[in-house]
C-alpha cells in the first residue's frame, strides 16, 4: 500500500461519489491509499485501523475456514465502505479484503477521528445503510436452498452496478457455483428474455428482468 500525496486526485475521486455529503463533520481530512492488484487491504484477525472508501478498482471479500478452504463473501466496485462492520462491533476483521485490480481508497484514521465519527449522525446513517446492504445481499446469495437462477437475478437486480455482470469468473466466486453452471443459467435467462448478453463475459438485466 502506498499513500498518494495528490490532493487534486483525492478531491476528484471524493467528488465523483460525493463522499463528503455523508458527513456532518467538516474538519475531517482524508488520505488517499493506492493498492496493487493482489494486495490485501484488510487481513483476517487483524485490527482495522481505518475506514476505507473504495473509489476506484475492484475488491474481493472472503474468509478462510479452519480447513484452509476459501469462503467467498462478496465482490465490490465503487463506491463501497470497508471497515464499517468492524467500526460497529469488534475492531478485528473476520474477513480478508483483497484488490482484484489496481485500487484507490480514501481513508479516515480511526485513531484520529473515531470520537467525531461516533457523534456524526449522517455518517452513522450511511454506515447503517452500508452494513444492512452487505448483510442482505450476502445472506441471499449464500442461501443454498435458493436456486442459482434466483440468485443470479437477485444479483443483477440488487447487487450489480448498473444491473450488469461484467465477469463470469468473478460472479462464480460470489454466487458459489461453477462457471459451467452459471453460463447455463445465463443462457436460460437470455432465452427467456430476462437477461441479454452485451459483450464477452458481460450480461445485463433486460427491462423485463426487473420484475419477472
Amino acid at each position: 500500500m502506498d499513500v498518494v500525496n495528490d490532493e487534486a486526485l483525492l478531491n476528484d475521486l471524493l467528488d465523483r461519489y460525493d463522499i463528503r455529503s455523508h458527513f456532518d463533520s467538516r474538519d475531517i481530512r482524508f488520505r488517499l491509499f493506492h493498492y496493487q492488484k493482489g494486495e490485501l487491504l484488510i487481513r483476517q484477525d487483524e485490527e482495522v485501523t481505518d475506514i476505507l472508501f473504495l473509489l476506484e478498482g475492484t475488491i474481493a471479500i472472503y474468509g478462510i475456514h479452519e480447513n484452509a478452504s476459501i469462503m467467498p463473501v462478496s465482490i465490490h466496485q465503487p463506491p463501497v465502505v470497508l471497515g464499517d462492520v468492524e467500526f460497529c462491533g469488534d475492531r478485528t476483521s473476520v474477513n480478508f479484503v483483497q484488490a482484484k485490480s489496481e485500487v484507490y481508497c480514501a481513508a479516515l484514521s480511526l485513531a484520529r477521528y473515531e470520537e467525531a465519527l461516533r457523534r456524526d449522525a449522517s455518517f452513522l446513517y450511511y454506515l447503517l445503510q452500508s452494513v444492512t446492504g452487505k448483510f442482505t445481499a450476502g445472506s441471499m446469495l449464500d442461501l443454498q436452498n435458493v436456486s442459482l437462477r434466483d440468485r443470479v437475478l437477485f444479483y443483477l437486480r440488487t447487487v450489480a452496478e448498473d444491473h450488469r455482470l461484467s465477469g463470469v469468473d468473478d460472479a462464480t466466486f460470489l454466487l458459489h457455483c461453477s462457471r459451467r453452471q452459471l453460463l447455463r443459467v445465463l443462457r436460460e435467462l437470455c432465452d427467456a428474455g430476462l437477461v441479454r448478453k452485451v459483450g464477452r463475459g458481460a450480461y445485463e438485466l433486460a427491462p423485463t428482468g426487473l420484475t419477472s
